[in-house]
């Protein structure tokens, strides 16, 4: 259970840092 909790926190951190970097890039496109 700990090591699938663990897993999993890692695992969503890393889906949150490419949904802002994808927000990111849109906003410099729209800015171009």
């Amino acid at each position: 259970m700990g090591l699938f909790q663990i897993w999993l926190l890692s695992h969503t951190i890393k889906n949150k840092k490419q949904k802002t970097r994808r927000n990111q890039n849109i906003g410099n496109n729209m800015n171009r």
